[in-house]
């Protein structure tokens, strides 16, 4: 039989969970989004709607033959298109609010399995777990983290 997990694993799922529901509760404020999102969002809605900017030299099918749309991860147009499907696709950025705490979560919780396996310390191991969720400016002009 396998023992208990510890109370500081727990302890550091829950200080996760409050950190995803942060994250997802700014990204569900915020209304600025990157290009590859908006991107993504594109793809979602021409793969929904193939006549959908059937003349557009990136996802039509005229210049591109479709061929850059079909760059984008099928998994992940899949995920988004769960969210999208129930509301119609009225809103193609709900996916991205959406998916913001559950995905922060999972990367959290991975990253400190791989932490803690390393260094046996609890602490530490969820320490850099949350550093490493945002971008830190480190010497130079070199960059930190996944944001």
């Amino acid at each position: 039989m396998k023992p208990a997990p510890a109370s500081k694993h727990i302890l550091s799922i829950v200080i996760f969970a409050a950190v995803a529901v942060t994250s997802g509760y700014l990204a569900w404020q915020d209304d600025r989004f990157s290009d590859e999102q908006l991107n993504f969002a594109a793809a979602a809605a021409r793969r929904h709607d193939p006549d959908l900017m059937k003349y557009d030299s990136v996802y039509g099918e005229v210049h591109a033959q479709g061929r850059l749309r079909e760059l984008h991860t099928p998994v992940f147009l899949s995920m988004m298109e769960m969210v999208l499907t129930p509301t119609s696709y009225t809103d193609l950025l709900l996916p991205f609010r959406v998916m913001a705490g559950v995905v922060g979560f999972l990367y959290l919780c991975g990253m400190y399995a791989l932490l803690w396996r390393q260094c046996r310390s609890s602490t530490i191991a969820a320490f850099v777990a949350i550093l490493s969720m945002t971008i830190t400016r480190t010497f130079g002009d070199w960059f930190w983290g996944v944001g």
